[in-house]
């Protein structure tokens, strides 16, 4: 499946395989019970994430790994995303803006 990041108006295509979305669920539920705790976004301190906030907090690790060139790491936020919200297949980040300025875009196909 495709992912695909927007950095600004730079685009990152992320091939997740399918395999991944559907077996990693043990590490993504270990994801939400560490987001249960509440998180910090940017200057405010979220008690309980939503759905789309936890997206926006996969989405901004996936920046972090798409800066440090952790592909595998990449590739689990993404599956992270896609397991958590399945017709969201585009983030976009804005590289001067706060986290909860990331937008998740549905796929139109």
């Amino acid at each position: 499946m495709l992912f695909t990041l927007y950095l600004d108006d730079h685009a990152i295509p992320i091939n997740v395989p399918d395999a991944l979305v559907q077996e990693a669920g043990d590490i993504f539920d270990k994801m939400d019970a560490d987001m249960d705790r509440g998180w910090q976004m940017g200057r405010k301190w979220v008690d309980e994430p939503d759905l789309e906030q936890r997206c926006q907090v996969a989405a901004h690790r996936l920046v972090t790994a798409w800066e440090t060139g952790n592909q595998k790491l990449g590739m689990m936020m993404a599956g992270y995303i896609m397991a958590r919200a399945p017709m969201v297949r585009v983030a976009r980040v804005p590289t001067d803006g706060e986290i909860q300025d990331i937008e998740l875009l549905m796929s139109t196909e």
